[in-house]
């Protein structure tokens, strides 16, 4: 507010005052508004690309859409769109941008599965004595199953954490500096619990399926083979 701005126009530089900031997401390098007159004089150009239109009641946008069409659609071929039409196109080209991250996160899924169960594995495996010795003290294998299983969930757990965690901070570090500062957007910070939920129950079941073939082997040990195991 105050300053002013040097445009260079086919009629010359022209400097114009700054007398109002408005959030416009139109075009990410800003829109600059000024009387049609002017425009029009020092660019030689009364042409127009994008025009809004306010309807004075929610209930004739329809109407209104239908009479711009009828009178004016064909001629110059219009493309009408109502405010919630135009954020929702904004919003499916994102989710375009986006729509890898879920082969991502299937690819992820894979990868925590299988290193999951190699951690599990190698664990029983390098503590067979120790579990060997724990079954001749008379732990039973159900429960011997039970611990196996609880350690997968305790790495789905810590893995959900992080994750949540560092999800956060960048999500944050996405909306409030990095969008800002490539597109010039300001945007507000929406927290998908949904999907985070979603995304931490798929990783539980998804460690405890890991955890359940080395868990099994585990409860299965005879405690005279795993107490010679060297």
């Amino acid at each position: 507010m105050g300053d002013r701005v040097i445009l260079e126009t086919p009629s010359g530089s022209l400097s114009l005052p700054v007398v109002g900031v408005t959030m416009d997401f139109a075009s990410p390098q800003g829109t600059l508004k000024m009387l049609r007159p002017l425009y029009e004089r020092l660019w030689h150009d009364d042409t127009i690309t994008l025009a809004f239109v306010e309807v004075d009641a929610p209930a004739r946008i329809e109407d209104v859409r239908m009479a711009i069409a009828a009178t004016l659609g064909s001629k110059y071929q219009l493309r009408i769109l109502s405010a919630r039409e135009l954020v929702e196109y904004y919003g499916e080209q994102v989710r375009r941008a986006f729509g890898a991250v879920d082969v991502l996160a299937v690819m992820v899924l894979v990868v925590v599965l299988v290193g999951v169960a190699d951690a599990v594995a190698a664990s029983v495996m390098e503590r067979t004595r120790e579990l060997g010795v724990i079954r001749a003290v008379g732990v039973g294998r159900k429960t011997l199953w039970k611990s196996i299983m609880l350690e997968g969930l305790a790495l789905a757990i810590m893995g959900i954490t992080l994750g949540i965690a560092a999800g956060a901070l960048l999500g944050v570090l996405w909306v409030e500096d990095t969008f800002p500062a490539l597109l010039g957007w300001v945007l507000v910070l929406h927290v998908p619990y949904a999907v985070i939920a979603c995304g931490a129950a798929l990783t539980m079941v998804v460690c405890l399926a890991a955890s359940a073939l080395p868990a099994r082997r585990a409860a299965r040990l005879e405690a005279a083979t795993a107490l010679r195991y060297e």
